[in-house]
């Protein structure tokens, strides 16, 4: 159901743009990221699905979910390139990819869907392990 932030922002882009965006510029004003530290964003082929994203989109049921759930993916992908544009210094890493959590639900057709076209969350951890410590990867791979 649509929830909003203690700031009022539609949630999924409250946590999955603004909230990383926020930690991110804190940890670098208080120089706790040094030059060369690696961020991962993540991402997810769901963006793919979304032409535009913002911060006030209001939705009513699972379509508009995942409408808001894309679009603050879709933002994910422009902060990775604001931070890189931002932070020249910092390895901006993004991971996409389409793992398989509780956060899909829908009965027995996604439950099916989800065995045969998604990753483990297992699986999932392993891109990001591989951003974080792969040193030949470089912002914009």
């Amino acid at each position: 159901s649509y929830s909003i932030t203690a700031q009022g922002v539609e949630l999924a882009f409250g946590v999955n743009v603004l909230g990383h965006f926020r930690l991110i510029t804190h940890l670098m004003e208080r120089r706790m990221l040094r030059r060369g530290a690696r961020v991962v964003v993540l991402t997810g082929d769901i963006y793919t699905t979304i032409d535009h994203c913002s911060h006030d989109f209001v939705y009513e049921g699972a379509r508009g979910c995942k409408d808001a759930y894309s679009r603050s993916k879709l933002g994910s992908c422009w902060l990775a390139q604001e931070l890189t544009r931002r932070y020249p210094d910092l390895t901006v890493l993004t991971v996409p990819g389409v793992v398989a959590t509780e956060l899909q639900s829908g009965g027995a057709i996604v439950s099916w869907l989800k065995a045969r076209l998604l990753i483990g969350a297992d699986e999932g951890a392993q891109t990001t392990l591989f951003a974080l410590t792969q040193p030949e990867l470089r912002s914009g791979m």
